[in-house]
């Protein structure tokens, strides 16, 4: 999905045979006959690339749970079914895509992280079973990817990241496919921002990653910040609020 026939055309010039099978990934009865309708003469599945995602966001407490499932399946049914459908295939490589909203949390896309935080699960499962994985976690991407196809970059770079070049980003995907990696997180971070607006819910794994820097003096800012923005919705009334 998604590819159109100047893309195709230019993947067949580079040598390469291209077939397009459309199924439904969460949905393993649609994802097996899929599968099946490989062209006969085509060699076995050496790879898989879950590349797939929706965002459907809103806050917990007012979410219903088809909207809290609707970017859930394609993430959690999605990989799953891929993982059951292909057990038997020669896989060199099975990589997800996985994104930073598992590890840093992401305001009003609490099932969207959830689904991800399942990749890497899923990730370390498939090793410990002796099968090919890797779940990279994604920073948005520019160019490209749901971040900027859903225009939200300035909304990213308030959380104290760049969009990441896509030219950079495969690179990096490549030496995923030809590494040893279960899960790498892959962002462009400005770290005294993002630690700035993290502060008291700072994930562990940041602690070590960004002991030599000194946020003091910006916590120190972003708290004279805040209690302005208290203040202001203190002086009005709840409509104004």
């Amino acid at each position: 999905a998604g590819v159109d026939d100047e893309q195709l055309q230019a993947i067949r010039n580079a040598g390469a045979e291209v077939a397009v099978i459309a199924g439904d990934v969460s949905d393993f009865d649609s994802l097996s006959r899929a599968i099946s309708e490989r062209p006969p003469e085509y060699p076995p599945l050496h790879g898989v690339i879950h590349a797939a995602g929706v965002l459907v966001d809103g806050v917990l407490f007012d979410m219903e749970w088809d909207q809290f499932r609707a970017a859930m399946d394609v993430k959690v049914d999605g990989a799953w079914n891929l993982h059951r459908v292909t057990m038997d295939e020669p896989l060199d490589f099975f990589v997800m895509f996985s994104s930073v909203a598992a590890l840093l949390g992401s305001p009003g896309q609490g099932n969207y992280a959830a689904g991800n935080a399942f990749l890497d699960s899923l990730a370390a499962y498939r090793r410990s079973i002796g099968r090919p994985a890797a779940s990279i976690n994604w920073g948005p991407w520019s160019g490209s990817g749901m971040a900027a196809e859903a225009s939200r970059s300035d909304q990213i770079k308030s959380r104290g990241m760049d969009l990441l070049p896509a030219d950079q980003a495969l690179d990096i995907l490549a030496s995923v496919l030809s590494g040893d990696v279960t899960n790498l997180a892959v962002m462009d971070a400005h770290w005294s921002d993002m630690l700035r607006l993290l502060r008291g819910r700072r994930p562990a794994f940041l602690h070590q990653l960004t002991a030599d820097i000194d946020d003091d003096a910006a916590a120190s800012d972003s708290s004279r910040v805040d209690h302005q923005l208290r203040a202001e919705l203190l002086a009005g009334d709840v409509e104004q609020r």
